[in-house]
């Protein structure tokens, strides 16, 4: 398992699970030396990556891609470029959701399942699927003193505005190596 930077507990409690683990920034891991090719099941970065354009998020997946054994996966969180709510870190590269997807199937990734995230990566305190069932029932629990539509009606609202999936503030992608 190659996990993300700032995951030093996950990679102790793997560790101790028996799982083989390796913690590494990926960037400065990429600078540095050659990734080890198909060599992890799983690559976990929760807190994203520094990207500034689409050709640099698919060449870096595509990197990642190299590092995966045959039907390996990776979970990826980013931040929304199109939120009211800015991301906490610095690091993080908003991307909108859309975006994301597009640099995953280029990379050679399968179809992605995306999780929204309130209020953000790194405090999240709802990660749930993007479905209007997932939505109402987390949006009417997080604003129910303030907003108080009730779960039908935050229901209503997301079958009105699908939109509304592309708003939220965070977001994990899970996809599998095709």
């Amino acid at each position: 398992m190659l996990l993300g930077r700032g995951l030093g507990d996950v990679a102790q409690l793997f560790a101790h699970l028996g799982f083989p683990t390796h913690l590494a920034d990926f960037e400065e891991l990429r600078r540095e030396t050659p990734l080890p090719l198909t060599n992890f099941d799983f690559v976990f970065l929760p807190l994203g990556f520094a990207s500034d354009t689409l050709n640099k998020e698919v060449e870096t997946l595509t990197e990642i891609a190299k590092t995966l054994r045959p039907g390996g996966r990776i979970l990826l969180g980013f931040s929304n470029r199109y939120s009211i709510s800015p991301a906490r870190s610095a690091a993080i590269s908003p991307a909108a959701p859309a975006r994301i997807r597009k640099a995953l199937m280029a990379a050679g990734y399968a179809e992605a399942v995306f999780y929204a995230a309130l209020p953000n990566l790194e405090l999240a305190e709802y990660i749930f699927p993007l479905n209007r069932q997932a939505a109402a029932f987390v949006l009417d629990r997080r604003y129910q003193h303030k907003i108080p539509f009730g779960p039908q009606g935050w229901k209503a609202l997301l079958g009105i505005a699908p939109l509304l999936f592309d708003l939220f503030p965070a977001y994990f992608a899970t996809a599998a190596l095709r």
